[in-house]
């Protein structure tokens, strides 16, 4: 018969008795048999010596290609995959591998890497591989493999015996039984979704920390057990041994319960049964890996040398100090095979520091075993909780901690696309380039200028502004843009000037006080030799800029300045238009400028300077006798043929203008909305209007008829409930409004009941649903194509339109750019594929993919929502969970009135409504949402203080289990356990509580390890020990509006009030801690995450309706455009120094919820 391959995990240890003829190894006797050669024999269950050697000269090859010597090469490919760390673990190793060496098996790979490994770590550091490659390149061979490799494949007898490896056949099929157990979702050391092992570097440490947990666990129940003694035998001399004999008795007891009557060691499957006992809520006490190589530590799951192993690691907590110690590896190393097992340390047990028991003190008093697995509490400045390291954490752990803080993270963001639009820009927002021939637009979003491409839709973004962009322009031939700023707490406005091909600033203008408030409009002159803007000062004052001044020109850049309009609140200006030369020449001027804005129309005649002279410039201003003066003046168009000027003004009419004088009016769209954009091409004048519509007019006998009209559609129509549009006459609230503005972007109103109520829309805001407005704002025609006209419309989208032939047909539109039109309130990121979610008070719910430059479904929904969730698939349930069937992709959406509505993920079909919270007027709006790692359980916080559990195990009738009640303020973050069990919640008090999810009761979290015992699926806390560093320099706690801890627990990415997304080292233990700072968003941040690869994070803005895509890269020692490097005056502890850290005796209590 053919043998039979299996691959198990561990082998016992091979017999060192001599073996008979009969007994030899299967291996040999297949040879004999003729089912192997015997030269293949030698090889067989490893890789050739010879390939490893080709491969280890493939990847020096590959090294060397970088540039520099092998050996800072070789530091420079470690440090990067393992996150400027200097030792990667062997399995990380081969996925860097993968990427050097494309096609290599990871059979092959994985050999390499533990040849690597020379001292049997389970990771290669720098020197190791060095030592190992640069053997290689002098034509030695690799070191040898460690002691006992693990064997890549056995071959099972069909007999009784054993085989090649020593291993009986009962004994493999119980070793690939066991290695079944633990990779399934039945086992309790079973984490779902995690591959590497997850905690500290090193199987040393993290079985440290595991000991540390069990130790903590047995000392409750042993404490539990000790209280129902009887008093006569609770002395107080044999407390602490009492406790330490009831806990190994506990150990004991679980161990027997598991063991059968004639069994001496446990299999793997009854150590994982006996562990459980001792498992609390949001523990995964050790991963499956890490469980395999116990079993064999404890010479093949032998309870005594379990118990062995326990009370060395309780010795070490009573010396304070962990199973590690010394400079160099551990004293005893776990080995892979199953017949040795630990080292002890022998000698002289170290003495212990009396300094770090005062800073870091032991509950000695209670039970020294637990010592070990003491959780030090952290009090800091912005928390009214208590925090929590992770549990086993003492001063070299922290010190490390906070050293890395202080550093500013290796890794980098990088934006790499803009979503978003600003359609409430007070004047044009759309403009025509040609970056190196490339016909593009630019448009503002935000803080930022975007440069997109009209056949690629790719992008280039200038950043050279630090708030709200206000206004932009190109000049006529398309390389140069200019672009205006509102004032920031950093500095006063100013104009940009930079090239579109780049997008780097060439010259800037004003920061110096000179423009006030904001830029309100721009323009440059034809000839591209200046730009005037116009700033926002109660007299609206136009300054022209020349762009190559003379060399001894100093001072103010400004060559003319002029007032505009006086008496009226600005913005009242709000376009700036250039006369082309030719109509400039018939006005018998240099150049012409038009200003535009509320009750404003003027002509400016300008004159260059001639010789020594200066620049002459007048202004006149129109009349509109016999016709009614409108209340704005929206657009400006010039017909050089005609001698005329015409404009679009807001009852809808176009009047032309000659002499400055009108010639002709006509109606071009309906009384009640603005005529927004005026375009002159060819012989027709095309006009785009609040209505919608889209108009075509020829010039006939002096006056204008209208060809054929079109209303743009875009492929994610909104519809007539997507309301809350932005009047641009109102887009800048005044002084004593913006005063009132929260940070979310709402209007500011005394509590009614309570300090949060329910959101209202802007002051400045009109609901539009009853007419179903989809203005038009922007119109250009396509440089290349004179039937497509670019469409900017009021719902932050562009539109390529090609236009109708005639009259009754549809146009074909093509979306180029989308987004929210209002204040988006929530982000949601998908588990497995780049795809999130955001919602806004404009109510649109949009699904983005980040591959994508368009959103994938545009959904309008009843209200406007302030929170998302997503369900995505769950391959990998808990085990209690392991019966129910797999579970539909949803989407969570709360409410602006506290209600909650389910969605079919991704058609964005209605599932359910949940039934209501509670009734009446009380509702409050929905503050967070998130589903359980299970997908059975969607937790919603609100504004009224309360958790909601909701069972979502039905698709289609989502019901209120349970209310949580604590909070003394809005429930503002939401994080669960990985096994679903525990959730720990923020509010805006800044209080942090736990709660048992199945009796749906808090538990007492500044008694108990919760936090630090607890692996939390994510972390979007903006409290808590991950983050305490976090704050700012005079922070109050209410800056940081969103946080997201990567999924390897090494990043910290954090949005805040000023609009910055700012990069951590993860933990943030150092106070003011380094990071990187990034701007693009010109409101409040409130929402960040990073996506399901990691690559790439997420940011959504408040007011400024954007939403950034960024991309993580290796980053540099010094910033680039657009990012700032902070760095910590000193590396602080970020918890309070002289009452640093508590420790109380109650730790040691088993955790209860509060009844």
């Amino acid at each position: 018969d053919a043998p039979v391959f299996t691959a198990p995990r561990r082998s016992p240890k091979r017999s060192k008795r001599p073996r008979t003829a009969a007994e030899a190894p299967a291996a040999q006797r297949c040879a004999t048999r003729g089912g192997l050669p015997k030269t293949m024999a030698a090889y067989f269950g490893r890789v050739e010596e010879r390939r490893l050697a080709e491969l280890g000269n493939q990847l020096i090859h590959k090294l060397e290609g970088r540039g520099g010597p092998l050996a800072v090469t070789i530091g420079r490919f470690l440090r990067n995959h393992a996150d400027g760390q200097d030792e990667l673990r062997n399995d990380m190793l081969v996925k860097a591998l993968q990427g050097q060496l494309p096609g290599v098996p990871d059979k092959e790979l994985e050999a390499l890497a533990d040849r690597f490994d020379g001292d049997g770590s389970g990771s290669v550091s720098i020197k190791e591989m060095q030592l190992a490659l640069n053997a290689l390149s002098r034509g030695e061979a690799l070191p040898e493999a460690r002691k006992e490799a693990l064997p890549e494949i056995i071959v099972d007898s069909t007999e009784d015996e054993e085989d090649w490896l020593g291993a009986s056949r009962d004994q493999v099929t119980e070793m690939g039984r066991s290695r079944d157990l633990v990779s399934s979702p039945k086992s309790p050391l079973y984490s779902p979704g995690t591959r590497a092992p997850p905690g500290p570097e090193g199987f040393d440490a993290r079985l440290d920390n595991f000991l540390a947990k069990l130790s903590g666990r047995v000392a409750a129940l042993a404490t539990e057990a000790h209280a129902r003694l009887p008093p006569q035998q609770r002395l107080p001399a044999r407390a602490e041994a009492l406790l330490r004999a009831l806990g190994q008795r506990k150990i004991r007891e679980a161990m027997d319960k598991y063991r059968q009557s004639d069994q001496h060691k446990l299999t793997p499957t009854q150590l994982y049964d006996a562990l459980a006992v001792f498992r609390t809520p949001g523990q995964d006490l050790l991963h499956d890996r890490d469980a395999r190589r116990l079993w064999d530590l404890c010479k093949s799951g032998d309870p005594e040398e379990f118990l062995k192993l326990f009370r060395e690691h309780e010795r070490a907590g009573q010396e304070g100090r962990s199973l590690k110690v010394g400079p160099k590896k551990s004293k005893w190393q776990a080995t892979q095979g199953g017949g040795a097992g630990p080292t002890l340390p022998r000698g002289k047990a170290k003495a212990r520091n009396l300094a770090d028991a005062k800073t870091y003190p032991h509950a000695g008093d209670i039970n020294e075993a637990a010592a070990c697995a003491e959780a030090l509490r952290l009090r800091y400045k912005t928390s009214r909780t208590l925090v929590q390291p992770p549990i086993g954490w003492r001063k070299p752990e922290l010190t490390r901690a906070v050293k890395k803080s202080a550093q500013p993270p290796k890794k980098a963001l990088e934006l790499d696309r803009c979503f978003g639009f600003k359609a409430d820009a007070p004047g044009p927002n759309l403009c025509l380039c040609k970056p190196r021939g490339k016909n593009s637009i630019v448009y503002l979003s935000a803080a930022c200028a975007v440069v997109q491409d009209l056949e690629t839709k790719t992008q280039k973004v200038f950043r050279g502004h630090s708030d709200d962009a206000t206004c932009v322009c190109t000049d006529k031939t398309g390389t140069l843009g200019a672009t205006g700023q509102c004032a920031s707490t950093e500095c006063s406005p100013y104009v940009c000037v930079w090239d579109v091909s780049t997008c780097h600033e060439l010259r800037r203008f004003g920061g110096d006080g000179s423009i006030s408030r904001m830029a309100c409009a721009i323009a440059f002159f034809d000839d591209a030799s200046h730009v005037a803007v116009v700033g926002g000062d109660d007299r609206h004052t136009l300054r022209v800029y020349e762009l190559n001044p003379p060399a001894h020109k100093t001072g103010d850049d400004a060559v003319i300045v002029a007032p505009c309009k006086a008496g009226v609140e600005p913005p009242a200006v709000t376009g700036l238009y250039a006369a082309p030369h030719d109509s400039a020449h018939r006005f018998g001027n240099d150049h012409v400028i038009v200003s535009v804005g509320k009750g404003h129309l003027a002509f400016w005649m300008i004159d260059l300077p001639r010789g020594d002279g200066k620049y002459e410039f007048s202004k006149r201003l129109p009349t509109y006798r016999p016709h009614k003066a409108p209340a704005a003046t929206h657009c400006v168009a010039f017909v050089p043929l005609d001698d005329a000027v015409c404009t679009g003004v807001s009852d809808g009419r176009v009047f032309v203008w000659r002499d400055f004088k009108i010639a002709h009016a006509f109606q071009a769209h309906q009384e009640a909305k603005p005529c927004r954009a005026l375009v002159h091409a060819k012989g027709h004048l095309f006009t785009g209007g609040g209505d919608g519509l889209v108009k075509r007019w020829r010039l006939d006998k002096g006056r204008y008829e209208v060809c054929n009209e079109f209303r743009p559609v875009s492929p994610h129509d909104v519809g007539k409930r997507s309301g809350a549009m932005r009047d641009v006459e109102n887009a800048f609230p005044s002084s004593s409004t913006a005063a009132n503005i929260g940070s979310n972007g709402l209007l500011r109103k005394p509590p009614v009941r309570k300090q949060h109520k329910q959101h209202e829309m802007l002051s400045g805001f009109e609901s539009q649903r009853a007419s179903g407005f989809t203005g038009v704002v922007d119109l250009l025609l396509h440089p290349q194509d004179d039937n497509h006209v670019v469409v900017g419309t009021g719902f932050a989208q562009v539109l390529v339109v090609d236009l109708p032939d005639g009259q009754g047909k549809k146009p074909k539109s093509q979306l180029h750019v989308a987004g929210h039109h209002n204040s988006v309130q929530g982000i949601a990121m998908h588990n497995k594929e780049p795809i999130f979610a955001t919602v806004g008070l404009d109510c649109l719910l949009i699904l983005w993919d980040a591959t994508k430059p368009i959103p994938l479904q545009v959904k309008t929904l009843r209200e406007g929502a302030t929170a998302v969730a997503i369900r995505g698939p769950r391959k990998h349930l808990h085990h209690h969970h392991h019966s129910h069937a797999p579970l539909e992709e949803h989407l969570a959406v709360g409410y602006n009135d506290g209600e909650v509505e389910i969605f079919a993920f991704p058609s964005l079909d209605k599932r359910c409504m949940p039934e209501k919270r509670h009734g009446g007027r009380d509702a409050e709006a929905i503050s967070c949402a998130k589903y359980s790692p299970s997908g059975r359980v969607l937790a919603v916080g609100s504004h009224d203080n309360a958790i909601y559990l909701m069972d979502a195990s039905n698709p289609t009738d989502y019901r209120v289990k349970k209310r949580l009640h604590g909070h003394s303020s809005y429930v503002k973050n939401i994080d669960w356990s990985f096994d679903s069990d525990l959730l720990q919640t923020s509010c805006g008090a800044y209080e942090i509580m736990y709660w048992s999810v199945a009796e749906g009761k808090r538990y007492r979290g500044a008694q108990d390890s919760v936090e630090s015992d607890t692996r939390w699926q994510d972390w979007s806390l903006t409290l808590g020990f991950p983050v305490m560093g976090i704050n700012a320099d005079g922070s109050d706690g209410t800056d940081v509006n969103a946080v997201c801890r990567s999924r390897d627990e090494g990043l910290v990415i954090v949005a805040d009030d000023s609009g910055h997304v700012r990069l951590f080292n993860a933990p943030v233990a150092c106070r003011f801690a380094a990071h990187r700072a990034y701007l693009g968003h010109s409101s409040h941040c409130l929402g960040v995450g990073f996506l399901a690869s990691q690559t790439m994070a997420a940011s959504c803005g408040g007011r400024d309706a954007a939403v950034l895509l960024w991309k993580v890269i290796d980053g540099g020692d010094e910033a680039v455009d657009g990012e700032y490097i902070e760095r910590p005056p000193a590396a602080r502890p970020a918890w309070h120094e002289g009452c640093d850290i508590t420790s109380t005796t109650d730790i040691l209590r088993r955790a209860r919820p509060l009844a």
